[in-house]
């Protein structure tokens, strides 16, 4: 198991510009916990750039009836193809909701 200060081996350095265009990049597709491993940044710290960044995700908007019968319509055709049919869901809660209605 790695030790904490390897796992936050940049805590309390400044930011790099390098590594705040990887969380702008990576934000909806991995989550603060993943970022924060490849960056040897903490989870908080983590959120707290995607936040003064503008990507904070906020509170999501509660599943819509037709978002559903969308997801139990095409859920054999794989998350790709239904996260195509839902721009406004991020793959992880594509996933989340996939695994409820299985």
């Amino acid at each position: 198991m790695v030790d904490k200060t390897q796992r936050h081996r940049n805590h309390w350095t400044p930011w790099s510009v390098a590594e705040i265009t990887f969380v702008e990049q990576h934000y909806d597709q991995l989550s603060a916990r993943e970022i924060g491993e490849r960056l040897g940044r903490s989870t908080n710290g983590v959120a707290r750039i995607a936040q003064l960044s503008g990507l904070s995700r906020g509170v999501t908007p509660p599943w819509s009836e037709e978002e559903l019968a969308l997801l139990r319509t095409h859920y054999t055709e794989g998350i790709e193809y239904v996260m195509s049919l839902l721009p406004g869901r991020s793959r992880k809660a594509n996933l989340c909701i996939f695994r409820r209605t299985s």
